[in-house]
């Protein structure tokens, strides 16, 4: 069987020890056309750093590196091209001062590889200078490809914990990148990272051309399930009957089921709002230890998490799908970020549509799949672990749906009694808080789009004084009828009462109450104050229940 890669490995080691390699080598041939300064972003740990090997050993003129794939039955003459390698990633920026060192120290060593002598001491940009020269003259005047991995990592490094670094590392590491943008013996400049940065406007050079909505180039990182099921169909036998003996999926499943169940986890970026990708290092983990667990959001840029907890995303809006996003909105400063902009360079949004750099262009924004929200929600919602594995908790979380929308109000208590969220006596805007959060969070767990079709717009409040002024447009519609014994017949009694909509309101409230008065269940009371902006919303909702 042949070998799975890691993300450790380059892709000269890839193929030289015939280890599993997903070819892209269609998309790199797009970015070798290509002779003026651009950006490619992507999310961690999505092999952004095996593209920009592969494009080295192209430049290196490494043809036997090549066979087999696609690009070597292209018209591409694998000619030995002159180029320079940075990896920023390296970049060390806990400070300025150990910035302005790291920056030095791989220009040093960079100039170095090249038979340049430089120190850390001397000035980056003169080095950089010093060393295009070199090699332009050496390569008979022709000019030099500058390949910079991870431009921006050092930024996003900083921007949790020290927004301010953050902010004057970028102004440095800009006007660096300018000083390459202005050098005439430059000819393609790749940025390579995972954030859309300001690289600010230089008179008479043309601006940075964005690659990352560029539909040639959409799925250049990441797996489509066609390319993962024909690289790794060696491995699915032994995954499926592991995954039939620990019953996590039916004995008749197919490779296309276990696919399907992979892009639910793992799946749904997209750069073109059409082609779904996974995510790479998911899938390759998944294969490796045979089980779902959310391995990438483990290892990616965690304080991010706390980042969001200061300044969080509206969730609703994002549940909704009606947060949007503006390829051409990215602020100047790295700490004018929005939430939002932060999530989707890190890969916890993805677009629904086709993102482009056209003026007034938007796009509505989602969490991808099943190992994001795993991640991202408990954090933002404030929840405690629920001690369960993703499949689980999406398998409760189907149950809640059912239970909400087609089941009986023993049903739900049944569910948050075996959740365990009995809050102490006492603490009813805590209790209130908690529920309400997990409902959000079981709901989107489940699958279900809370769209204003279903929910409009979904507004949980503790009391109805405190959504005098609805934050969206549409009506805040009544579902506490839903756990009543009779909601129809109760309902009616109400109605034919014809109470006001503020009494009508309160006693609904009143009858929740005395209806499970003594229950511990007391999420149902977070869930049962949602407002209502006339009868004629509820009777819609009574027949749909």
């Amino acid at each position: 069987m042949t070998k799975l890669p890691s993300t450790k490995h380059s892709f000269r080691f890839l193929r030289e020890n015939n280890i599993l390699y997903v070819d892209k080598t269609k998309f790199i041939y797009h970015l070798t056309k290509i002779n003026q300064a651009c950006l490619l972003a992507r999310p961690p740990l999505f092999g952004k750093s095996l593209l920009v090997g592969a494009l080295i050993e192209l430049f290196e003129g490494n043809r036997e590196l090549f066979k087999a794939l696609w690009i070597d039955q292209s018209d591409y003459d694998f000619e030995p091209r002159p180029y320079v390698h940075l990896d920023f990633n390296k970049l060390t920026a806990r400070g300025l001062d150990f910035f302005r060192l790291s920056l030095g120290n791989i220009m040093a060593t960079t100039a170095g590889q090249n038979g340049l002598k430089a120190t850390e001491r001397d000035n980056p940009m003169s080095v950089f200078n010093d060393l295009v020269a070199k090699i332009y003259h050496q390569n008979g005047h022709g000019q030099v490809a500058v390949l910079i991995d991870g431009y921006d990592a050092a930024v996003m490094k900083l921007l949790a914990r020290k927004p301010k670094t953050a902010v004057s590392v970028w102004e440095r590491l800009r006007a660096f990148y300018q000083n390459i943008r202005l050098n005439e013996q430059v000819g393609l400049v790749l940025f390579m990272g995972q954030g859309h940065l300001d690289f600010g406007h230089l008179e008479g050079r043309p601006e940075v051309l964005d690659l990352s909505f560029e539909p040639s180039l959409a799925n250049c990182c990441g797996f489509s399930e066609d390319e993962f099921g024909s690289t790794f169909a060696t491995h699915f036998n032994p995954i499926l009957n592991k995954l039939i003996d620990d019953e996590l999926i039916s004995p008749s499943a197919t490779t296309r089921d276990l696919l399907k169940l992979l892009s639910l986890t793992y799946g749904g970026f997209t750069w073109n709002g059409t082609d779904q990708l996974l995510n790479p290092y998911s899938m390759v983990s998944f294969i490796k230890k045979m089980a779902f667990t959310p391995r990438w959001t483990q290892v990616t840029n965690r304080g991010l998490v706390n980042h969001l907890l200061r300044r969080p995303p509206d969730l609703l809006k994002i549940l909704g799908k009606q947060a949007r996003l503006s390829p051409l909105s990215w602020p100047h400063q790295p700490q004018d970020l929005s939430a939002e902009q932060l999530m989707f360079q890190h890969g916890y949004l993805s677009p629904e549509g086709p993102l482009t750099n056209e003026p007034n262009s938007q796009v509505k924004l989602y969490f991808p799949n099943l190992e994001v929200k795993h991640l991202i929600l408990p954090y933002l919602l404030n929840l405690r672990p629920l001690g369960l594995s993703m499949l689980e908790l999406q398998a409760l979380g189907q149950a809640f749906r059912k239970a909400l929308f087609d089941g009986s109000a023993g049903e739900m208590e049944d569910i948050f009694l075996a959740l365990g969220w009995l809050a102490p006596s006492g603490k009813a805007k805590e209790i209130f808080e908690s529920g309400k959060n997990l409902v959000l969070y079981l709901l989107a767990l489940s699958g279900q789009s809370l769209r204003p079709l279903d929910w409009e717009p979904f507004s949980l409040a503790l009391s109805s004084h405190e959504v005098d002024e609805p934050d969206y447009d549409g009506h805040h519609l009544l579902m506490a009828f839903r756990f009543l014994k009779n909601p129809t017949t109760e309902m009616a009694q109400i109605e034919d009462e014809k109470y006001p909509l503020t009494e009508l309101q309160s006693a609904l409230e009143q009858k929740l109450r005395s209806t499970y008065r003594g229950s511990k269940a007391l999420t149902l009371t977070a869930c049962s104050i949602i407002m209502a902006k006339s009868l004629a919303n509820i009777k819609v909702i009574i027949k749909k229940l």
